[in-house]
């Protein structure tokens, strides 16, 4: 079974992608006064702290099993030197005009929920996919078990609690509006674990090709809205609806949420950042590793300790000599 991981990245923190961004951002804003702005165009979003070259050193660590990596940008190059010359063939970047295809008229586009969308449709993807985030990182080696069955089905990662959803945030509308659309009523639904998550892309091509103006709904808001759904949503209960999903038994991952890195206090942060990277979790997703830096200098260096990292003097990243 060949598995592939998609990754849809940007570096927010280029200049040139910074004053394009800033050109749209004024004009969008939340239907719903509960979500704040953050959710849809805040800084927050595209804040970087190297966060891409963690997930890739932890997916070639632990993930040996990938044949790709599909990273989805926007005309920008991953850093990719302290990979492994083998590791480097196996990455693929694909830039938001491929990805976007012939709705390329709807660029550009600042909204992950809309980026990822057309990873189902990439030439040569896989058909088994783990669908993941830069601020993804997989911290334990894994076998392709982990993530899907001999037979395909997809592992689940998330509670079945009856729909309860955030309302309050871009995320929890996405997830009902994906569960939605594959026909799962919402006191049915996934309430999926904010980590990487397991696709069959095969569901997800034939459902995206029966309903091409959907494909291009979803695509077409630069910013995060509240009419959207994720791809993981939509593939997670598509799997769901067909009897090809198992929910895993064992929770295996671990999130500090955006909101908790720059609030809790410091002695509590260190310890849930030494849970994330010390005990035995196969997935961890940091939300704002900007704001556990500022408030933690430290954590640099236990990052690189965890997945192999070493610094010049002058602090830029080269690949660890065992």
């Amino acid at each position: 079974m060949d598995i592939d991981v998609v990754l849809p990245w940007v570096d927010g923190n280029d200049p040139a992608h910074a004053k394009k961004r800033a050109e749209f951002s004024g004009h969008y804003k939340a239907e719903d006064p509960a979500i704040g702005a953050s959710e849809v165009s805040g800084n927050i979003r595209w804040q970087c702290a190297e966060e891409i070259r963690y997930a890739l050193r932890s997916i070639e660590r632990n993930l040996s099993f990938v044949r790709r990596v599909w990273i989805i940008t926007d005309g920008q190059a991953p850093p990719l030197q302290d990979l492994s010359p083998d590791f480097q063939r196996r990455v693929v970047v694909v830039d938001h005009r491929d990805a976007f295809g012939k709705h390329c008229d709807l660029l550009p586009c600042f909204n992950s929920a809309a980026i990822e969308t057309p990873a189902a449709l990439l030439e040569d993807v896989a058909d088994h996919v783990i669908l993941s985030n830069d601020d993804v990182f997989f911290t334990q080696p894994s076998q392709p078990d982990d993530f899907f069955l001999p037979d395909g089905r997809v592992k689940l990662r998330g509670t079945f609690d009856g729909g309860f959803m955030d309302y309050a945030t871009m995320w929890g509308w996405h997830t009902r509006n994906g569960a939605r659309l594959a026909g799962i009523p919402q006191d049915q639904m996934l309430t999926p674990a904010h980590c990487a998550q397991p696709i069959d892309m095969r569901m997800v091509r034939e459902f995206l090709k029966r309903n091409p103006l959907l494909l291009r709904s979803n695509l077409s808001y630069r910013f995060r809205d509240q009419a959207q759904f994720t791809l993981s949503s939509l593939a997670t209960h598509l799997s769901i609806l067909a009897g090809r999903a198992t929910l895993l038994d064992q929770q295996d991952w671990y999130h500090i949420p955006a909101g908790k890195m720059r609030t809790v206090p410091m002695g509590r942060l260190r310890k849930r950042l030494n849970i994330a990277l010390l005990e035995r979790h196969r997935l961890v997703c940091l939300n704002d590793l900007a704001g556990l830096l500022e408030r933690m200098p430290d954590a640099r260096g236990l990052l690189d300790d965890h997945f192999g990292i070493d610094r010049d003097a002058d602090g830029a990243a080269t690949r660890k000599v065992a």
